[in-house]
């Protein structure tokens, strides 16, 4: 009994040992997210127990911005870089938190609006988040800058489509997002 209660106690104090800075709350107060010591990002409960990673890598980060849905059940992390940017999502069942990333590909759809007006080679991309448009779709700004100096502004949504996806290598659920609404602002 003394062996469990202080293996209890070390995963307690290692929980909170790991935490490093909160970058977001949950509207209904149960869940935060948090960085870690080990440079990851975290959904923790109230009770400062990880429920689940939402972004194993932030070295090289510029700038962590998390936004939560107004139920509480969903929350979107952009992890921007100084050349590109990556959106993690996570939404919550009821009973487990799932964790899905946005694919690369959808970066190409927002290329495809830029080649109507500009050419030559993508030397950066930066996005932000925008408002919830509804419980499960949040807006996403971004722009694309071109090694001419030219920067194409475009905005799309972004919607969590909740299910049981297969894992990728990073541990992440595939296919959980979807992109649609792309536009030239």
């Amino acid at each position: 009994m003394k062996r469990i209660a202080l293996a209890l106690l070390i995963v307690t104090i290692l929980s909170r040992y790991c935490q490093a800075a909160k970058l977001a709350d949950s509207p209904d107060g149960k869940w935060t997210i948090q960085t870690t010591t080990q440079g990851s990002v975290a959904i923790f409960n109230s009770a400062g127990d990880p429920a689940i990673a939402i972004d194993r890598g932030t070295t090289g980060s510029e700038r962590l911005r998390a936004k939560w849905s107004s139920d509480s059940k969903a929350v979107i992390l952009l992890d921007q870089a100084p050349r590109g940017s990556g959106i993690t999502a996570a939404w919550f069942d009821g009973a487990i938190w799932h964790a899905t990333v946005e694919p690369d590909s959808d970066l190409g759809q927002a290329e495809a609006l830029a080649h109507k007006g500009i050419s030559g080679y993508l030397k950066a991309e930066e996005r932000t988040l925008g408002d919830w448009i509804s419980a499960d779709t949040i807006q996403v700004r971004g722009s694309l800058r071109y090694l001419g100096g030219e920067k194409f502004s475009y905005s799309y949504d972004l919607q969590i489509v909740p299910g049981s996806y297969a894992l990728n290598r990073g541990g992440f659920e595939t296919g959980g997002l979807k992109a649609s609404n792309f536009q030239a602002r």
